[in-house]
């Protein structure tokens, strides 16, 4: 493939295939703009809890009331302690962090990474998850824009009802939990009540 070529987002053998551009991995990082108006389905949120994209995730769903669950690690065990009770996740039989992370993709639709430049560390390992499940999955770096109409194509074709979010911690990106928390709010809020309303 010519490294200039673009592919376009398509839907493959059923309307849960990844829709991606690739990498060495697979998947090539796509990028991603607030400037989202679309039509979507997702009536929950899951996410693990963690610092950073995941907990900017839960919270942005609680602010537009919607529906969100996943799977943490026991205990509720995250690296600043514990992770906090106003997210209603419940606890896997393990403490290690790539059990939960595996429930989390097994049990949603499709997962959304959410990253700065390169995917790495845990977000590169839900990325391995969700391609060994045969699951959707996109990775939008926030620091690019994104036409809205890959966006929607992913997400109304690919009839995502249960949508993970996952990505950095807090330490490894310093402020991607507010970023995320923006981010999908602005996305849910278009989940939410749609274009128009």
């Amino acid at each position: 493939m010519h490294p200039t070529h673009r592919q376009q987002p398509t839907v493959g053998q059923s309307s849960r295939h990844a829709v991606c551009r690739r990498t060495g991995l697979g998947i090539r990082i796509l990028p991603s703009s607030l400037g989202l108006s679309v039509v979507v389905v997702i009536q929950t949120l899951v996410s693990g809890g963690q610092t950073g994209v995941d907990r900017g995730a839960l919270r942005a769903a609680i602010s537009q009331g919607l529906s969100h669950g996943g799977w943490c690690p026991r205990g509720r065990r995250a690296e600043d302690g514990l992770v906090p009770v106003e997210f209603d996740l419940s606890e896997c039989d393990s403490t290690d962090y790539a059990v939960r992370t595996r429930l989390n993709v097994q049990c949603s639709d499709a997962t959304l990474i959410l990253v700065r430049g390169q995917i790495e560390g845990g977000s590169a390992l839900t990325l391995r998850m969700a391609l060994e499940l045969n699951k959707p999955a996109w990775v939008v770096d926030l620091g690019a824009p994104l036409p809205s109409v890959m966006w929607r194509r992913w997400v109304v074709l690919g009839r995502i009802e249960r949508l993970n979010v996952a990505g950095p911690r807090e330490t490894e990106a310093e402020g991607i939990e507010a970023e995320a928390e923006a981010f999908m709010g602005v996305l849910l809020s278009a989940a939410v009540s749609g274009p128009g309303d």
